[in-house]
C-alpha cells in the first residue's frame, strides 16, 4: 500500500469508527493509525461501499480516490442567508445522522437557508417546504454541496 493508499485507509477507518461504532475521534484517530497500516486493500475497499462513499473524514477532510466526490462543499454555517445547497454528508455520529434524518434532513436533499439567529443561535434551513432550526455545532458538521444559480 502506498502513502496515498494508507491516507485513504485510515480516514475511512475514522469515518467507521466514529459512525457505526460511536468512537470518539480522538479514540478513532488513535485506532485507525494503528490499523490502516495492516489493512488489505480489499477491506479498505469494502468499508468504502459500506459506508457508501464518504467524501469527508470526520475531520471534515476529503477522503481521496473517488471521482465523484463533491466540488464546492462547505458545511451549513458557512453558507449565507437564502443560499441553497445539496446536502452531501450528515456530520458524524449515529446518534446525530438518525436526529437529523427524523426531521427531514437527508444525504441529496436540497436546503435553502432561511435564517441565522444572532449570537451562536440556530440556523433556520428550510428542507421540501418545512423550516427546521439546526444548532451551530450540528451545522458545523452537516457538509453541503453550493447549488450554482
Amino acid at each position: 500500500m502506498d502513502n496515498e493508499e494508507k491516507y485513504r485507509s485510515h480516514q475511512l477507518l475514522e469515518r467507521f469508527f466514529v459512525d457505526v461504532l460511536n468512537l470518539d475521534r480522538d479514540k478513532a484517530h488513535e485506532e485507525a493509525k494503528k490499523l490502516s497500516e495492516i489493512m488489505s486493500t480489499d477491506v479498505v475497499e469494502a468499508i468504502d461501499l459500506l459506508m457508501q462513499h464518504p467524501a469527508f473524514c470526520p475531520d471534515g477532510n476529503v477522503i481521496p480516490g473517488e471521482e465523484e466526490h463533491p466540488k464546492n462543499v462547505t458545511t451549513i454555517c458557512e453558507m449565507s442567508m437564502g443560499e441553497e445547497g445539496k446536502v452531501v454528508q450528515l456530520g458524524y455520529g449515529m446518534g446525530q445522522r438518525r436526529h437529523l434524518q427524523s426531521v427531514g434532513l437527508r444525504e441529496g436533499k436540497v436546503i435553502r437557508i432561511k435564517g441565522m439567529q444572532p449570537r451562536g443561535g440556530p440556523i433556520v434551513v428550510d428542507v421540501g417546504g418545512i423550516e427546521i432550526a439546526i444548532g451551530r455545532r450540528m451545522a458545523a458538521r452537516i457538509f453541503i454541496e453550493r447549488v450554482s444559480k
